[in-house]
């Protein structure tokens, strides 16, 4: 069973050192050890940043989070919980589905779903 992300998740794409900065959490209701859970309603504000995947031409680095593993019981204002695990990644100009696997870890987390 994955852990729930919280806005304290290590978000990562395969090429280093692309990572997720901490969202802006999209709701303020339920927080594990401080920190807010992300819901599926924050996953379209997610970006990468420092992507450094330079395997095509021209150059094609990952650039937003567009897909995450969901909870099918957790549910906060509506909007699914985010749980660790692999994902997606936009690589544009590339149409869905998107070429990059992301990887999901929150170590601070001990509430799965």
């Amino acid at each position: 069973m994955p852990a729930v992300l919280t806005t304290a998740a290590s978000i990562t794409c395969p090429h280093a050192p692309g990572r997720v900065p901490p969202p802006a959490p999209a709701q303020t209701v339920l927080f594990i050890m401080g920190e807010p859970v992300i819901t599926a309603a924050g996953l379209a504000s997610m970006v990468i940043v420092g992507c450094a995947d330079s395997s095509r031409k021209p150059p094609t680095p990952c650039t937003k989070v567009v897909r995450l593993p969901q909870s099918k019981k957790l549910f906060i204002q509506g909007s699914p919980a985010l749980l660790a695990g692999s994902g997606k990644a936009l690589k544009p100009p590339l149409p869905f589905p998107p070429g990059a696997s992301l990887r999901a870890e929150d170590t601070a987390s001990h509430v799965f779903a």
